[in-house]
């Protein structure tokens, strides 16, 4: 619907690649990530397995029954979102602002500032894996319709 938001978050690609280090699967006290795709990245179709301590997506027993993801990286995302019209809504009110780190102001995806003084460092490290972003619905100038001049 014109006008209308898409409003959402997800874990970055580049930081689950980040965390991974070019290993097959990571295990910190906080969270746990284990790669589920074969060969190179792509930009869709590379799997992996997240699991987040004291959350539904925490690892039992010693396996990763966590939630399973697909890296996603943030010029496919806005690359699909342009097909239907969604177009970056990269100013947020200021109380908003609050939760985001601060470099990514004016940026479409928004990475989650850590707060939390004294906890486990691990916990800074996951948190800061995921983006929340908006989209609002416009129709492009291009598809408005011609008007016949009289």
């Amino acid at each position: 619907k014109e006008g209308g938001h898409f409003i959402g978050c997800f874990p970055d690609a580049k930081r689950v690649l980040l965390a991974l280090g070019g290993k097959d699967s990571v295990a910190e006290n906080m969270f746990s990530i284990q790669k589920k795709w074969d060969g190179d990245v792509a930009c869709f179709g590379s799997p992996y397995c997240i699991s987040i301590t004291d959350t539904v997506v925490q690892v039992q027993d010693g396996e990763n029954d966590g939630l399973y993801e697909y890296l996603t990286f943030f010029n496919v995302v806005e690359k699909v979102a342009e097909l239907f019209h969604l177009y970056p809504v990269c100013k947020y009110p200021t109380f908003l602002m609050e939760l985001f780190e601060s470099e990514d102001e004016t940026r479409t995806f928004k990475h989650f500032h850590t707060q939390y003084h004294g906890s486990d460092p691990s916990l800074e490290t996951v948190t800061s894996m995921f983006v929340s972003f908006a989209f609002v619905k416009r129709t492009p100038p291009s598809a408005a319709p011609l008007v016949a001049a009289p």
